[in-house]
């Protein structure tokens, strides 16, 4: 294929497949987010991003006509925001990101191009070596770009410190609705266990670098009960999919 094809060809591909970028936030962190969303601005595989603002304080203000502030009127917590921006957004495949986090340059083309590749591809995420120290608070400079490696894994707990939600990109058809009653925590693993079971692989970036300042919101004490129960809840829906499943 000569060159001039395959330019014409990532020009349509850039034009059609593009990402709907999802940012549930409690504007923590006001500086980080803007560098964020900034940064997915740029990128020519981002052409919508939906920030929900769990906070209710408004004046968000990111000056671009990709970006769209959901409004909602109660703190939906981040697996039922994640619900609502996929079920507002406008593309055939996502993104659900936290709101203190910084990808690399030229991320989304590579995610893409993998999911394109691979059939049987179902969710991806990080793999939680790829996370840089959340106590490395200097966001003001992106990650190198990476030619990103990517591998399959089965179970959310292959990653020690559980950092593989932080950062969720698919085909909107390998999302499913997390349930009402699972708030802040497992929504994650909801979905890896919703793939898993459609017999698609979930897989983890495992070979670069993610600026993320870490649980900004969500390591609240105030959230703990919340954080209880949703074990509780995602541990009864396992047990029962799993059964059903076993029983086809």
């Amino acid at each position: 294929m000569s060159k001039i094809i395959q330019q014409i060809l990532f020009k349509i591909n850039r034009k059609i497949f593009k990402f709907s970028v999802i940012i549930p936030t409690l504007q923590k962190d006001i500086n980080i987010l803007n560098i964020l969303v900034k940064s997915l601005i740029k990128d020519d595989f981002v052409d919508e991003i939906l920030v929900i603002d769990n906070s209710l304080k408004g004046k968000l203000n990111f000056n671009s006509s990709k970006v769209k502030i959901l409004k909602v009127d109660k703190n939906l917590f981040v697996n039922q925001a994640w619900n609502y921006g996929i079920e507002n957004m406008k593309n055939e495949y996502f993104a659900l990101l936290n709101d203190d986090l910084l990808l690399p340059e030229k991320f989304f083309v590579q995610i893409y191009e993998f999911i394109k590749k691979t059939p049987d591809c179902g969710l991806i995420g990080l793999e939680s070596s790829t996370v840089i120290n959340k106590k490395d608070k200097n966001f003001e400079t992106y990650p190198k770009t990476t030619p990103l490696l990517f591998k399959p894994i089965n179970n959310i707990d292959e990653n020690r410190d559980y950092f593989w939600g932080s950062a969720i990109f698919g085909k909107k058809e390998n999302y499913y609705k997390i349930p009402s009653d699972i708030m802040i925590w497992s929504g994650d693993r909801y979905l890896m266990l919703k793939n898993k079971l459609d017999n698609k692989k979930c897989y983890a970036i495992y070979n670069t670098k993610i600026k993320h300042y870490g649980s900004l919101s969500s390591n609240n004490p105030k959230f703990d009960a919340i954080k209880k129960k949703d074990k509780e809840n995602y541990l009864k829906y396992e047990s029962v999919l799993s059964k059903v499943q076993n029983e086809c």
